[in-house]
């Protein structure tokens, strides 16, 4: 039997993180027999007490998974496996509450030591977490993150209409990067291809000054149902992700998986994806040369979103991260666990 903690179905929209778990979730539910452990609560304070007491009739050859980057910090009864996606909180605490911080700095070491293996996104997740925390190397796996398919799509029926960002508005994120250089691109290109932001605001969208930045060519969508999201990278002229830190970069991956252009930052994740010879990166924060590579990919537009060749290359790299490709390496560990006792 494996057990799901499902904590995180109580969210009001689900994040990436949260689209990670369900995968993991329909991948091994059609290989073993699978439970998910559902929460009563939504509210963040008892949702988070609600894990550390809740009880689970597990077995002692039962496999526990929290995919989720939180769990209770008391061993269970079976095999836990626990998945950290990045160590943010550490490296980028400016953009969580000192509450969050505090807890997670008080969570995460303790689960690291006491469950059986540790599932983690990247190589540059992995070896931050053993720099970071001196875990062995043997007791860390990395699963990278995937997506469902490649949309191999007639681009004659679209048309770029807009620039992309995707991800939750953040520090970390550094989603205002993105507003600035945009800001600075001549009128008409920015009067023909806005910024079109997708993800969930918080408190930095205030504090950092973000919102004086917006105008009409800045378009706020807030969190979008799949399908919409689909065709918002479909008509994109580019995806454009400013993290200054991530551990894995889906978005990256799914505009590929839809044939899509790229602008971003040259952080470890990012060339993990793409390779070192990837022609589209810039500093972080590095807003002019941000701007430079907008204007390169709107004086480039015919070669970048027609072109056969251009888009059969991103197909090839996103096809490395199907699920059905990337999660072999999670039925591994689930056979692993079970054979040998871990």
């Amino acid at each position: 039997m494996i057990w799901f903690n499902g904590k995180y179905l109580q969210n009001s929209f689900p994040t990436g993180v949260d689209r990670v778990a369900n995968a993991y979730i329909n991948y091994l539910s059609n290989r073993y027999e699978t439970r998910v452990f559902n929460f009563q609560y939504s509210n963040t304070l008892f949702k988070n007490l609600e894990e550390q007491a809740f009880l689970l009739n597990s077995r002692s050859n039962d496999i526990i998974i929290h995919p989720t980057n939180s769990g209770p910090l008391r061993k269970m009864t079976g095999k836990e496996i626990y998945v950290l996606h990045d160590t943010a909180y550490l490296d980028y605490p400016d953009g969580f509450s000192k509450l969050f911080v505090k807890w997670y700095s008080y969570m995460i070491p303790r689960l690291l030591s006491s469950k059986d293996l540790i599932l983690t996104v990247s190589e540059f997740s992995k070896n931050s977490i053993i720099e970071k925390f001196n875990i062995p190397d043997s007791k860390i796996e990395v699963v990278r993150n995937g997506i469902p398919k490649v949309y191999e799509t007639d681009f004659n029926n679209y048309q770029p209409q807009h620039f992309l960002c995707v991800g939750s508005f953040s520090s970390r994120k550094a989603s205002s990067v993105a507003i600035k250089a945009h800001r600075l691109l001549p009128k008409e290109i920015r009067r023909q291809y806005p910024l079109v932001m997708v993800g969930s605001f918080n408190s930095y969208f205030n504090e950092e000054g973000v919102k004086s930045l917006i105008d009409d060519h800045i378009v706020l969508k807030g969190f979008v149902e799949e399908p919409e999201l689909h065709d918002l990278y479909l008509n994109s002229v580019a995806l454009i992700s400013t993290s200054r830190f991530e551990g894995f970069g889906l978005p990256l991956v799914e505009s590929f998986a839809r044939g899509k252009h790229v602008i971003c930052t040259d952080i470890n994740p990012h060339v993990e994806i793409l390779g070192e010879n990837y022609h589209y990166f810039f500093k972080k924060d590095n807003i002019d040369e941000l701007k430079s590579l907008m204007e390169k990919t709107i004086l480039d537009l015919d070669n970048l979103f027609f072109n056969a060749e251009t888009i059969h290359n991103r197909y090839l790299i996103a096809n490395k991260f199907l699920w059905s490709k990337t999660l072999t390496k999670l039925d591994d560990v689930i056979k692993k666990l079970s054979s040998n006792g871990h």
